[in-house]
C-alpha cells in the first residue's frame, strides 16, 4: 500500500487519508491528513467564537456568522473603501477597465450614466424622473410638445443659482427650446410678459 508523510503530524498514511487537490487537480493529494485538516478547522472555527473588535468601526462584538465585521454596513463600507483606495492607486487601470466596460454594455453603461447625472445634479432618481416625465403625460410642461431632441429638467434658480440643485426646486421637464427661452429672460416674469406684449404689436399690425 502506497502511503505519503502528512506535514503537519509527520506521520506516515494511506493515500487514502488525504483529500485530492480538486478536480482540476484530482490526482495529486494535499499535504495535509485528514484527521489534522478537520483539527485544524475545528480550531479556526471555535476561534471565531470570541469577541474581537470590527475591522471597520472597531466595535467589540461576538461573532455570529462574519468574523471579522459586526454588521453588513460596517462589511460594505470597508470592500467601498479598499475600493476606492485602489482606484486612486491604480488610475490608468480603472479608466481602461470602465472603456471596455462601456464598449462591452452600452445600454448600461448610458442608464448607469443618466442615473449618477440625475443624482448629482439634480438629486434625483431615475425613477422619480420617469414618474415627473410620466405626470406630464411625456410632453413639454410649456409648450405641450412629445418630440425633442433634448429635454430638460427646470428649477427655481432663486433656491439654487448653480446648475446643481437641491431637489426640493425644481419645477418641471422642458423642451430645449422652453428652458432656453426662460434661461435667457432670467425667470422674470416682466420681461416675459415685455416679450408677450411685444409679439401682439406686430402680430395686430400683420392683421
Amino acid at each position: 500500500m502506497q502511503t505519503k508523510t502528512c506535514k503537519k503530524c509527520k506521520t506516515p498514511k494511506p493515500k487514502n487519508d488525504y483529500y485530492s487537490r480538486g478536480i482540476k487537480r484530482s490526482t495529486e493529494l494535499e499535504a495535509v491528513c485528514k484527521e489534522c485538516r478537520l483539527k485544524r478547522s475545528k480550531l479556526n472555527y471555535d476561534g471565531r467564537k470570541i469577541e474581537r473588535p470590527c475591522r471597520e468601526c472597531s466595535t467589540i462584538f461576538l461573532p455570529s456568522g462574519n468574523y471579522k465585521f459586526c454588521s453588513s454596513v460596517c462589511q460594505q463600507k470597508y470592500a467601498d473603501k479598499i475600493s476606492a483606495k485602489w482606484s486612486k492607486d491604480n488610475p490608468k487601470r480603472v479608466k481602461y477597465l470602465q472603456k471596455r466596460w462601456r464598449k462591452l454594455k452600452p445600454e448600461q453603461a448610458l442608464i448607469r450614466y443618466r442615473r449618477h447625472r440625475l443624482k448629482t445634479k439634480y438629486g434625483l432618481t431615475l425613477e422619480t424622473f420617469d414618474a415627473l416625465f410620466a405626470s406630464q403625460n411625456r410632453r413639454c410642461a410649456l409648450c405641450n410638445i412629445n418630440t425633442c431632441r433634448q429635454w430638460n429638467i427646470d428649477h427655481d434658480h432663486k433656491c439654487c443659482s448653480t446648475t446643481k440643485t437641491c431637489g426640493k426646486c425644481i419645477r418641471g421637464i422642458l423642451c430645449n427650446n422652453c428652458n432656453t427661452m426662460l434661461g435667457h429672460a432670467h425667470d422674470s416674469i416682466d420681461i416675459l410678459k415685455l416679450g408677450i406684449k411685444y409679439l401682439n404689436k406686430f402680430s395686430e399690425k400683420v392683421v
